[in-house]
């Protein structure tokens, strides 16, 4: 597969837009609904506004080999970048600042050292 298109206006997250990333496909999405914080606009596809510009999109990318080479590898590294440890990671992080932020200093433990959950002592 060449690109995947996906013109979803709802979908919340569009795990099937991951997968297609993963799998080397750029992918093109609407720019409305979760999908378009999935993709790295330009670099592992493009998310559009309209349908004349979805159309262009696929075919900009299945015809410009290039263009199609470089997305497929973006894709590929963006999708792998992605997993539930660094999703925590992030949110963790989150609350380190809030509670910073808030006076509350606290360090809270890693999940990168397959520790299964963080705690937190107030």
């Amino acid at each position: 597969m060449d690109v995947f298109a996906f013109p979803s206006r709802t979908d919340t997250f569009g795990n099937v837009v991951l997968e297609a990333l993963a799998s080397g496909v750029p992918a093109v999405v609407t720019n409305e609904g979760g999908p378009k914080f999935i993709i790295r606009n330009g670099e592992t596809g493009f998310a559009v506004s309209d349908v004349r510009e979805f159309s262009a999109a696929v075919e900009r990318i299945a015809t410009d080999a290039s263009l199609l080479a470089r997305m497929r590898l973006a894709a590929r590294q963006s999708a792998m970048s992605v997993s539930w440890d660094a999703v925590f990671e992030s949110v963790y992080l989150a609350y380190e600042r809030s509670l910073h932020a808030a006076g509350r200093p606290v360090r809270l433990l890693s999940v990168r050292g397959r520790v299964p959950a963080r705690t937190l002592a107030l």
